[in-house]
Formats: structure tokens, sequence, C-alpha cells
């Protein structure tokens, strides 16, 4: 909204910068009020200016704003000039003038929108995401510092313009009491009336993030609309001395709601017309935010490098403009262009000391003063649990499982780090964003036996169980206490109940008899998960440590109060499972912005109508958005809310790089049943329909990657959802089964440049989603969205002749702000691949992707043998239809080479949907490979091979990729391939194809994490001197394959894990991948 009189001049530079706000046009709406004093208003040029920006506005169709209200006024004639405004004795009269303006638009404009932006007509410059900065803090008021831009032939500084954000003083407090009710304070009159408040423009640069103040200026003010609703405009009376938005500041404290300024970086420049310039033309708009930062930095290149300290780790300030390692990677960004996933991530890691620039090196501090840093203390995540003697219960028998029932009050949340299986047992609570409910309490009419907790009888003769795994890579699980309506208990699925076994239930019995008598909102038991296995990843590779446990320091000294007595046995009791109850370094708990929750929130609201009846098609999801936003963390959150919803629901992953179900080079379609309440390597499953892309981006092959996606698409509409598209309401069999009523969330990659936004708008077009989440960086608008994505989109349907999709905005995570992940986080997205993968290869042989069958198909993990040391599968190439090596010409009599020592894709036939697995539950011994016949004894005889090239990669639309394996040697005289993969028996006799992509199998599962323990240090048990195509580097800087002395333990590498002298040669990890373990073929 904004106010305008005599503001002709200001109008073209004033849409300029509103067209280049990264927000989507169509969720905007426009308010202005004219006011003028002349006669005749028709002729009044502020008027007939926004009138011809109205009409331009409304003939370009890329940007369509969603309503465009103008007011008119006719105001009495002024008794100063424009450039008269500022004078001290004007004052009373101008501020009242515009509060009665402002009161006047604010009745004319706000009808259902969600926040307002009180924008000047003279702001000439600030960020395009600025608006996206000041939402994603989420507070009722907030204003950004604005400074006034002066130019000269020998300097050019900004200068404090807003003096209307302030902070009371003792002073000011003291100097208001001797004033009368009506008196009126105003800022930047010192020589008139001294105030004695803190401007925040004085402070800009010298205090950082959100300051809470007292008053507030309107030149960029960002309001909730609900203040408003409330009540609260701008007074034309004294509120606590203060009119205008000053007093509105003052009546939204006394109302209980917060008032902010952002103190972080020179956002806004104010340009003030003078008398001599008011017939010119309209003065020329400063830098942009970019460039500046630019200018800037060139000019830092001359200067000393700053050390980074403890206070300017992460952000440093050069001459009031603050530059975060965001800015700088955006700047980076403009210069290089595009670049993927791997690329990004790990130049955000590089050490200061390697920067080519002295601006750089001061930007990015050297890697030993970043370990003298400030610790990251998150006080938000914390639980705000507090564990005591009436909340917690413990299991009395030392030698029965771990197990701890707590009691929570609505509200509270519970932290933690590690793995636990939750059993709710009354109430309700939610975990990544999965609705928990309680299956313990009497049934009426109930016979069975029941225990009585507080005043609440409970049935314990089935529960349902909740593993949650929670590691330091991701942001931590947060458990909370949350009540719900009747309406809303009555839409959720119910849970899938197990019989509780008799030892548990006895301990559940004993635990809730004992439980205090208060009325707890929400009862939960908690139980060590120790035993799935998840917790010796941390073994395999050192990177890893700590990931999911923590060092317990906790020392029971006997002068501990109650309280921390009743902390330390609650942080110690349960193996693996590690509360976080006071802020620890490098810890941040998962916090859904409301934008998520609202977004969420519409799309549980569309499965229903009017009546609260199902709607007849499920919707079709699709998240889309630029890198490092959140969106695989948000599509894992409406998939567990969705699970709320329907008993089962669709999920369609296209970031190959990071995938939440599968490793790394595979598109999958899943149904998923139950939810993914961890990180992505902490849940791998079994897809319904997968393709093996071979690489962690499409742009080698963007057509193959685009078919396989289309043809999930396809199998989705085809054999899940039973109908060929979401609009298509007259083939979809609806009926009353509830396996029909199934969802789909598909979350798309993060590029969206050039062919990446290419192939969104194919798939989009292809999909034709009824919902589409859109994200938008606060921080960076070079990450979001083009503006003509939303009408590209539009003008798609309407050519199509299908329904229009639901737009619904997401505002991304930022880093450094309101953020879901530390700071410090040292994980790169090779890391997290690598996780993913090692994860996948050493689940538990016996159970495999199916999980413990007797556990409700929990996973289990097998850390205890490496790899190398697990006994392989035979699998015989006789039968096979032949061999794909995706991106790399390979000579035919080099293909078993190739593929040895190598990650590899399993593929077979297209499966019918009403195909089931042959039925086997037991995992049978491998067998010995079976002899050669009589024609090929004592020739080799090699698999079909279909050179790239002159063959296409296998078609999709008649195969499918089951899974993973390494091909840890061959036998090429009996024509076998030993192989490593979690995949269960009945799906390896469907595998008939081998495809090989630029995936390479990680360092570490070629060694054997277990050399402390054996006599023979080494790799299973084979000395190093003695291990094939490895090389060694000796201290003196010799290199050498036999050294004669082993490996004597010393510091350990972050990456390899191995200490000096022992050291893979190679610059490039792949090029040791491909050669470490390979086994020489027998001829």
């Amino acid at each position: 909204m904004t106010p305008l009189m005599d503001a002709a001049l200001y109008l073209d530079n004033y849409f300029q910068k509103l067209g280049q706000i990264n927000y989507p046009a169509e969720l905007i709406s426009l308010g202005f009020l004219v006011s003028t004093s002349t006669e005749g208003s028709s002729k009044d040029p502020t008027l007939l200016s926004l009138q011809k920006h109205i009409a331009s506005l409304r003939s370009h169709s890329d940007r369509c704003y969603r309503r465009i209200t103008v007011a008119h006024q006719k105001s009495e004639p002024l008794s100063f000039t424009h450039d008269q405004r500022h004078g001290y004795e004007l004052q009373v009269a101008r501020r009242k003038i515009l509060a009665r303006c402002r009161n006047t638009l604010l009745t004319s404009a706000l009808i259902d929108e969600s926040w307002v932006l009180w924008l000047d007509s003279d702001v000439v410059d600030y960020s395009p995401d600025l608006l996206l900065k000041l939402m994603n803090y989420d507070k009722d008021i907030i204003a950004p510092n604005c400074f006034r831009f002066q130019s000269s032939w020998f300097e050019t500084k900004n200068m404090p313009y807003d003096r209307n954000n302030w902070v009371e003083t003792k002073e000011s407090v003291a100097n208001q009491r001797a004033l009368g009710k009506e008196d009126i304070l105003f800022e930047g009159y010192e020589k008139e009336h001294p105030t004695y408040r803190q401007s925040m423009a004085d402070l800009a640069g010298s205090v950082r993030g959100l300051i809470e103040i007292d008053g507030v200026g309107g030149t960029f003010t960002l309001v909730k609309a609900a203040v408003h609703r409330a009540g609260i405009n701008f007074p034309t009376f004294p509120v606590d001395h203060a009119i205008e938005t000053e007093g509105m500041a003052r009546w939204a404290k006394r109302e209980g709601f917060g008032v902010f300024v952002r103190s972080t970086t020179t956002t806004t420049t104010v340009s003030v017309v003078t008398s001599t310039t008011a017939a010119a033309a309209p003065p020329s708009a400063p830098l942009s935010a970019v460039a500046a930062r630019r200018q800037q930095l060139l000019e830092l290149a001359n200067k000393p490098s700053i050390p980074a300290t403890p206070e300017t780790e992460g952000h440093l300030e050069v001459d009031n403009v603050d530059v975060d390692e965001e800015e700088k990677a955006s700047l980076d960004s403009n210069e290089s262009g595009d670049s993927d996933s791997d690329d990004a991530s790990d130049q955000s890691e590089e050490e200061g000391s390697g920067a080519k620039s002295a601006a750089k090196e001061t930007i990015a501090a050297p890697q030993n003063e970043r370990r003298d840093r400030k610790l990251f203390m998150d006080p938000q995540s914390v639980s705000t649990f507090k564990p005591t003697r009436y909340n917690v219960v413990y299991v009395s028998n030392p030698g029965s499982p771990s197990l701890v029932l707590i009691g929570m009050r609505r509200g509270e949340t519970l932290v933690f780090q590690g793995c636990a299986d939750v059993i709710p047992l009354l109430g309700h609570s939610t975990a990544l964003g999965y609705i928990m409910s309680g299956t313990a309490e009497k049934k009426r009419g109930g016979s069975k036996k029941n225990v009585r907790s507080g005043s609440r009888e409970l049935d314990l003769s089935s529960i349902s169980t909740f593993p949650i795994i929670s590691p330091r890579t991701h942001a931590l699980a947060v458990i909370e206490s949350i009540g719900l309506a009747g309406s809303q208990r009555h839409m959720l699925v119910p849970q899938r109940t197990t019989p509780t076994p008799p030892e548990l239930k006895a301990q559940l019995e004993s635990l809730t008899s004992q439980l205090a008598s208060e009325d707890f909102d929400t009862v939960l038991a908690i139980r060590s998960a120790s035993e799935c296995g998840i917790l010796g990843i941390e073994k395999v590779v050192p990177l890893f440590k700590g990931v999911l446990s923590i060092k317990q320091n906790a020392r029971i000294r006997g002068n501990e109060d109650e309280e921390r007595l009743a902390q330390i046995r609650f942080e110690t009791t349960l193996s693996g499972f590690h509360p976080i109850l006071e802020p620890t370094d490098s810890i941040a708990a998962l916090r859904i912005p409301n934008t998520w929750q609202d977004a969420m929130q519409a799309l549980i609201d569309s499965t229903v109508d009017e009546n609260s009846q199902r709607v007849k098609r499920p919707p079709v999801s699709v998240v889309c958005g630029g890198k490092k936003m959140g969106k695989s963390t948000f599509s894992r959150l409406i998939l567990n809310r969705m699970l709320n919803r329907y008993r089962k629901v669709a999920f369609i992953e296209c970031d190959i790089g990071q995938s939440e179900f599968t490793p790394v080079g595979m598109v999958a379609l899943h149904v998923i049943e139950t939810p993914a309440l961890g990180a992505p390597f902490t849940h791998p499953r079994q897809p319904y329909r997968a393709f093996f892309v071979g690489n962690s981006t499409p742009r080698d092959d963007p057509d193959y990657y685009m078919a396989c996606l289309k043809e999930l698409v396809k199998t989705y509409y085809g054999e899940v959802s039973h109908t060929r598209s979401w609009d298509e309401s007259d083939d979809y069999h609806s009926d009353d089964d509830e396996d029909d009523h199934i969802p789909l969330i598909i979350n798309t990659q993060g590029w969206i440049k050039g062919m990446g936004y290419d192939l969104l708008i194919q798939l989009l077009s292809y999909t034709a989603p009824s919902h589409i989440f859109g994200f938008h960086s606060p921080s960076n608008g070079e990450s979001n969205l083009p503006p003509s994505f939303f009408s590209t989109i539009r003008d798609q349907a309407l050519t199509a002749g299908r329904e229009q999709p639901t737009f619904l905005y997401v505002a991304a995570v930022v880093l450094g702000d309101d953020s879901n992940l530390s700071p410090f986080t040292k994980y790169h997205p090779a890391d997290h691949r690598a996780l993913a993968l090692l994860s996948y290869f050493y689940l538990n042989q016996e159970t495999g992707l199916g999980g413990d069958k007797e556990n409700g198909n929990r996973l289990v993990w097998d850390f205890t043998q490496a790899l190398v040391v697990r006994r392989p599968w035979c699998w015989d190439w006789a039968h096979a239809k032949g061999v794909w090596v995706l991106f790399d010409q390979v000579p035919p009599s080099q293909i078993l080479y190739a593929l040895n020592a190598s990650l590899v894709a399993l593929t077979g036939d297209k499966e019918s949907p009403h195909d089931d697995d042959d039925g086997e539950t037991e995992r049978s011994q491998p067998q010995p490979p079976a002899a050669a016949d009589d024609t090929t004894t004592g020739q080799m005889v090699p698999p079909n091979y279909f050179p790239l090239g002159q063959y296409p990669p296998p078609p999709p639309e008649h195969t499918t990729c089951h899974g993973l394996a390494i091909i840890r040697s061959i036998q090429p005289s009996t024509r076998t391939l030993h192989i490593l993969t979690p995949l269960a028996p009945s799906k390896l006799k469907k595998c008939n194809g081998i495809v090989k992509g630029a995936i390479h199998m990680p360092i570490h599962a070629s060694l054997d994490h277990n050399e402390d323990n054996s006599a023979v240090r080494g790799v299973a048990g084979v000395p190093w001197k003695d291990v094939p195509y490895l090389n060694y580097e000796a201290p003196s800087g010799t290199y050498s394959n036999n050294p004669s002395q082993p490996p004597s333990p010393g510091s350990q590498s972050p990456r390899l894990g191995y200490a000096p002298p022992v050291k893979i040669i190679g610059s490039d990890a792949k090029v040791t991948r491909k050669n470490l373990g390979r086994k020489r073929l027998q001829q």
C-alpha cells in the first residue's frame, strides 16, 4: 500500500523496482491512495501518471497482479510546499494528514490478504528479495533500516533517513515524565526538542539481526494483516506521545504484538528530491545491491585481510554493508553461471587461504581460523519438555529392555539426536509432519484388561510403534504434544497396530500405573532402537562419527539438585537416544515455517469438500524450486502429513542427486504406507518401479531422464491411481476402496535454469498436477523460479483444456536467518550420497530392503562385518539380456574389466501390476557357481554388450530397475559375477540386465573398518602390502607399493579415515574407486 501526493516524479522508478520483487505477482494486491489539493483532480499529474502505469501493468500478461485498488480523495490545500514538509513546526499537521491517508487506504484496499507492505513512493532502491527476507522472520511488524543515498564528485555514502525506527532509553523515559498527555515527540529534531531515544539508523552495521523496537517508520514496513484487523491503525491522536506510524507501533505493543527492525544489512536507500531537482528528470538510482557489493569487494582487495573472529565469523561488515556467505555465492554464480549441486556445495566449503583474491580471502576465513569460531548455539533447538520425577517413569528391572514413559503437556517439545522407537499411548503428537495418535485409550464396551493412568483407562493389548532416527547431518527431529479437535481426529486414517508382546505389555502396565496422576495431554513410551544397527555407520566412515551418538559427559558428583539428577538420568537411560535439554554446539532442530504449515494445510483441506467428505480425485502435487531451499524436507513433511489422510501415498523422486528413498542415480516411483521419520539414508525402500539414470545430474542425457520420468508418471496413472490423468474423473475408479485413493507427490530437482527449466516445464505439462508448491528464496533471487513460471503453467492448462492447478507459495529456508540447518554444517552433497549408498549396502542380508517382518518391516543394518568380508551372491550372465555402460566408450574386449569392482544397476523386464513375488520369505544361502557346460569349458564367453552410441539405454517402456549392486569380482570361466546387494532373492531372480553409469563405489565400501580388531592390519585379513591396486606414500614423499613397515595408527584424514604414512595416491577420488579392491580376472 502506498499513499501518494505530488509523487508523479517517483512513479517510474517505483514501478520499476516493484516489478523486480521476487514474489509471485498473482499473490500481490496493489493499493494506492491519491490525495490532491488542486482544482480538477482529473488533471492531477500524480493520478495521470498512476493511471498510465496501471494500464501498462495490465498489458503485460507475464506479470499479472492479483488486484489493483486506486482510491482518490480531495484534501484541503496544504499550508506548506513539498520542500517544506520536514519543518519541525509542520510535523503535527503533516503526520496527521499522513495518518488519515493511511487509514483511508487501509479500509479501501485490505480485503483477504495476509500481509500489508507499506511502501513509500520515493524509495529508489531495495533488493528484490527484501520482502521475502522480512516475511521469513514471521514478525507482526518489521522494517529495515532506511538510508539516503548521497553522491558527490569526491565521495558516495549512505546517510540515515528514516529515524522513526527507535528504542526507548532510560533518558527518554525520564524525559517523557515531564510531558503532558497531548504532547507529541518527533525524531530528527534534536535542536528543537531532543527525545534521547536510540535511533536504529545510527546503529546500522554495529548491531546485527532482529532488534525489538518501540517506534517504527513507514518507508518500507511489513505488517501482518491480522494486526490491522485487530483494530490497530494509524492514530491521529497521541499514543504515548507518538502518532501515525510511531503511534501504531506503540498501540500494537500495548496489544501484545511485536515490533522489530532488521539491522543486518543496508538494504533500502531513500532519496529526497529538493527544489533544485524537482523540475529535472528523476534522479538516477544507485547501484544495485549486487553491483554495490561487487564494487566494495574490489575496493577491499587493496586492503589488508581482516582475520575472522567469533563476532565476524560468517558475516563480514564492510562500510556498513554485510557480505555473508550466501551473497558471496550469489556473486560467484553471476560470474560463473550455473553449476551442479556438487560444485556449488564443494565451493562453499573451500578454505579461504585458497581464494584467488584478497576479497575472497577476507570473506572466507582460513581453515585454522574457522576452527576457533564461536560455537553455534541455537536456543530454539532445545526441548521445552523438562524431565522430572513426575512426568518420567523408568523400568525398575535393570535386565529389561530400555524403556521410559513420559507425560507431556500440550505445546511441549522433545528434541533428540540418535534413534528411538516411539509408542504413543495417549493423546496426539507430531514428528516430522506426521501425527501420532495414542492407541491405548480404552474403547467403550471393551472387555479387555486395562490399567488406570490418572483418570483415564488404558487398553494395552495393541500398540503402534514409530522408529524415529534423528541424525546431526540434518535438522533434528522434534516430537511435539498437540491437541486435535473432533473434526480433525475424524480425518485421521487409523494407524496400523500390532499385538503387544507379553513382556512389553507387562512393562507398559507397570509404568502406566506409576505415572503421576496429573492429566497429561500426551503419554509416550520411548524404547531404545539401537538394536536396528544404524549406529554402526559411524564406524565405517570417520567423517560420520557423531552424527547419531553424543559423548556423555554427565557425572553425578553428589551435589546436584533434583532437577539436574532427573535430567542426567533421562539423558543416559536409553542407549542411542540423546535428548537435547540444553543448548548444544552445532545442533539445529527442525522448525517448520508458517508458510510451510499453511501450504500443507491447504493441501489437506483440498482432500475434502464443503461437506467434509473425501473428494473423488486424490491430489497430485509437485514441489519445485532452486537448490538448497528445503524442497526435500518439505516433500518429506507433506508425504508424512498425507499419510494421516490416506493409507498409501505415491512418491516420485526426480532429484537423482539427493534421492529420498533410493541411492543416487535413480528416479523411482514409490507407494509409501509408513511415514518417513528420519533423514533419507535412514529409510531406503524398494521402489514400485524405478530407472537407473546413472549420474547425479540429468544434463548428460536429458532425453533419457525425461523419458524415465514420463514412464513413472504413466505408471502411477495407469497402475496406481487407475486413471490416465488427474483431471479425467470419469475414468477414476474411486468406489469405497481406500487403496484406490492414492495421491501423488513429486519432488523435482533444483536445476531450474536453461535446460533444467525446460525439463521442469515438460514434466509439469505431462503430469498435469492439481497443486504446485513453488519455492522462493528470501536471500538469493538467482535461485528463484522465473517470474513467467506461473503464467506459463496457466497457459499450458488453458491450451490443453485442463483445470488450472493451485499455486501455493512456500518460503525457502535461509541459512543465517531462520535456518533449519546449522550454518556450520560440514557435510557436502557428495557426503550425503556416500552416506545413502553405505546405508543401502549395509542393510542386513537376511532382511534386506523388506525389513524385519516380525517387527513390522523395520529396517535392520549390519555394520559388524565389512562389505569386503561378506559372502557375495553368484549371478550367471548366461541368461542375461545384456550389459549397458552409460557415458563411456568401452571396447567389448574390456567390458569385464570395466565392470569389475564397480557399482551397477540390476534391471529386469517390466512387471505386470498384478505380478507378485514368488512368496519366498527366507533368504537362502548363496550357492557355489555352477560349472560351465562342455561347449564353453575353458573359454570365456562375455555377456551380451550394447556399446554406447550404437544402442540406446534400456528402454523405460519395457524395463525396470530393481536396485543397485557392487560387482565384487568376476569368474569368467563360469560366466559368474560375484555381487553384493540388499535385494531379496525373489527380486534377484527377475534381474536380467546390468547397467553401469558414472556413479562410483564409495571408497569406504572397499575398506575394512574392523581392521583395528584384526591380527593383520589391512583389508579383510590381507596385509596392506598385499592389497592389489593400492599405492602408498612414504613420509618422505617417495612412493612405494610395497612398504616394509605396516602403517601405524595416527591422526585420521577427514575424508578417508587413514593415518600417515598410509595414503591412497591420486588427487581424484574417482580414480581410486575404480581401481581399489579389483581382483585379477581368472583366465
